[in-house]
């Protein structure tokens, strides 16, 4: 179990737990791209999960009962995996934290919902990952994974056992899913009862690309995927076609979540509902202005108090060694590694705030294309306390 740093402001899971090498086998999979380290031991982690006094900051995230995520990496119920989920599954479904588990399905999770259903643990939210409606295509892209049509029914199952659970559409390529099976992807997920879809362009970043070798020499390596593969990550400015989709779903009443989305989601209340605690979203703080506003100014410490409840601060304010190297060396090497003054920052909060006036990193809320930089009568940049002072105008995004 680690910090899920890589997802800071985007997911509402502050820990990762991760499991043995995928067997799925996914074509678009980042993880045969990136460099992983060898997973923690069963004994390892059950320990950490018994131990609810606090050492390291892994420690602190888990005494706070911030959700895990099992996994960004891999898949908890892939052939690989059956044996480390069946292991960890009593333990897991007896911690306070909110589990956020991320699958394509396979053996073991009727399993794992029955031990959960047991322990009367009721904070458990799944995200089942369907690109497509075509099976055939299916077995192309996920060769070792159960077929959309399965994955549409495990959906179904899970709502229907009371469990929160959304359809990432992640990856999205219209190769994948065409305009023309858009009508059939939105029936489906209305037949499934998913609370939520999370629509996400095909992305690999300057690392990942320096790997794509393998994903050149296959028959599914359309244009559309070389040509996005080059593109840095934002949905919204560099995808038409993701917005295409995100509004055909959110104009059928379909919660629809998306990186740095310039209209109202409402994502972050199927989190809560699913999660209870979550480590704090962006699009929280978003969907705050888009519902109270049409145009206003806005400053680190509304960002701050809205994000990070009460309760959350002084753990937010407390100090941890090495904390802006593990958020941001992933992110932005260059901004970390040239700046000393930003690799002294020592607190969450501080890494918020550096987030917030570094237009650099990706998910840096000036990203936003319903924000703006606000300025002086004289056209130079407007700072409060060292901060950038920010606008929001929900006309500013011309979709």
């Amino acid at each position: 179990m680690e910090p899920f740093t890589c997802e800071f402001l985007f997911h509402p899971a502050a820990l990762e737990m991760g499991g043995n090498k995928c067997t799925h086998n996914c074509f678009y999979c980042f993880a045969k791209l990136t460099k992983q380290s060898a997973p923690e031991s069963i004994v390892s982690i059950i320990n950490r999960l018994k131990r609810r006094t606090p050492k390291v900051f892994v420690d602190f995230l888990y005494k706070q009962n911030y959700p895990i995520c099992i996994s960004n990496k891999t898949d908890p119920f892939a052939k690989s995996n059956q044996a480390w989920t069946k292991a960890l599954t009593p333990y897991l479904v007896d911690i306070p934290n909110g589990l956020f588990v991320q699958t394509k399905g396979g053996d073991g999770i009727e399993d794992f919902i029955k031990a959960a259903k047991r322990a009367g643990k009721k904070n458990i939210m799944f995200y089942v990952t369907i690109t497509n409606v075509n099976d055939e295509l299916c077995k192309k892209l996920e060769p070792n994974a159960p077929n959309s049509t399965q994955r549409f029914e495990l959906v179904k199952t899970l709502s229907e056992e009371g469990f929160v659970t959304m359809i990432g559409l992640n990856p999205l390529c219209k190769e994948w899913l065409p305009e023309s099976d858009i009508s059939e992807f939105i029936d489906k997920v209305k037949y499934s009862k998913a609370s939520a879809v999370a629509c996400l362009p095909l992305y690999f970043s300057k690392n990942m690309r320096k790997r794509l070798e393998h994903l050149e020499r296959h028959e599914l390596y359309t244009d559309y995927v070389s040509q996005i593969s080059k593109l840095d990550y934002d949905a919204f400015s560099n995808d038409d076609y993701t917005y295409f989709v995100s509004k055909k779903l959110q104009k059928n009443n379909i919660t629809v979540f998306s990186t740095n989305q310039p209209y109202f989601s409402g994502i972050s209340k199927v989190y809560e509902k699913g999660l209870g605690k979550i480590f704090p979203v962006q699009q929280t703080f978003m969907d705050e202005l888009f519902s109270k506003y049409d145009e206003c100014l806005i400053f680190f410490d509304d960002y701050y108090d809205i994000l990070v409840p009460d309760e959350d601060k002084e753990l937010w304010e407390r100090p941890f060694p090495s904390l802006s190297s593990m958020f941001l060396i992933r992110k932005n090497f260059s901004l970390w590694r040239g700046n000393p003054a930003i690799q002294k920052k020592n607190t969450l909060k501080e890494i918020l705030r550096i987030y917030w006036n570094n237009s650099k990193l990706n998910l840096s809320i000036q990203n936003n294309l319903c924000i703006g930089i606000a300025q002086n009568d004289d056209g130079t940049d407007y700072y409060v306390n060292g901060d950038i002072v920010l606008f929001f105008d929900k006309h500013l995004f011309g979709g």
